[in-house]
């Protein structure tokens, strides 16, 4: 059994004592502003430091990082992205994903192919982005060829539940333009794809809780989550049919993780811990 979590700081960390308290990912982007080598450096040593304390609780899977743009609208993502600019995304995500790999954590890049440039949250809205094919392809999908270009080993993405009606008429988390056209065989991505939580207002244009599934594996995703709601996930695992196929997370090596004790009391815990907690913590309302 595998376990996954969103550990990304700032606003979202699901566990927080007697975890480190992670600031937001914006933090790591000003302090690229200010020194580049540095920052990258830092992000590097807070990803291991986050994956080798969820990797001591038994945590395999972090839903990080977020890899969206930040264009300053949107109302969910805000200061979980760590930039607004392209390159600084590529390098401090690239340092994120081998730094929580280190630690035998597999890293998940989102929300493919990108949720900063519209305001709606999909949580509890449709989010519509009306952007061309051009437009995203200069912009967000540039981070993620990047990523499955430079990466040292194989990481996941996690897609949205964004509409772009001018390239396909559904979300991405169920579009075979996305997924198969854009992401597999453009891009030429080989790791896992997640949904994005599949209870969430966006995802019900595709139905019941089992229709969603049903689609989004047809679309090209490997695996579905299914979050939060007790009554849909019986009801699907009652409804759902046996899928005759391999279990994608067996595809990965994960690697072991040590006592929490003895991870907390080591001196490179204490310096990254100290570090990290120098950048302080952002106010943010997203």
């Amino acid at each position: 059994l595998k376990i996954a979590i969103d550990q990304e700081g700032g606003t979202v960390q699901r566990i927080k004592s007697p975890l480190t308290v992670i600031p937001a990912m914006r933090q790591f982007g000003h302090l690229y502003d200010q020194d580049a080598a540095k920052a990258i450096s830092l992000v590097q040593d807070c990803a291991w430091l986050v994956g080798s304390e969820l990797k001591a609780l038994g945590v395999d899977i972090n839903f990080a990082p977020v890899v969206d743009i930040d264009q300053g609208v949107s109302s969910i993502i805000g200061s979980r992205a760590f930039h607004s600019d392209t390159n600084a995304i590529v390098q401090l995500s690239q340092a994120y994903i081998e730094g929580l790999h280190e630690a035998g954590v597999l890293a998940v890049a989102k929300h493919y192919p990108g949720h900063g440039s519209v305001k709606l949250d999909s949580h509890i809205d449709q989010p519509v982005d009306l952007r061309n094919e051009q437009e995203v392809s200069q912009s967000d999908l540039r981070i993620y060829g990047a990523l499955t270009r430079e990466c040292q080993s194989p990481f996941a993405i996690m897609a949205s539940h964004v509409i772009y009606p001018n390239i396909d008429d559904q979300p991405a988390s169920f579009s075979d333009v996305w997924l198969k056209q854009v992401l597999r065989d453009r891009i030429d991505f080989k790791g896992l794809v997640f949904t994005d939580c599949l209870t969430m207002k966006a995802a019900h244009i595709a139905g019941t809780p089992e229709q969603r599934i049903v689609q989004a594996m047809a679309s090209g995703c490997d695996l579905m989550l299914l979050c939060n709601h007790q009554g849909d996930l019986s009801q699907v695992l009652e409804q759902l049919p046996e899928v005759a196929q391999d279990a994608p997370l067996d595809r990965i090596e994960f690697g072991s993780g040590i006592f929490f004790e003895t991870l907390v009391s080591s001196p490179r815990y204490q310096k990254i811990k100290q570090a990290i907690q120098s950048l302080g913590e952002e106010n943010v309302s997203t």
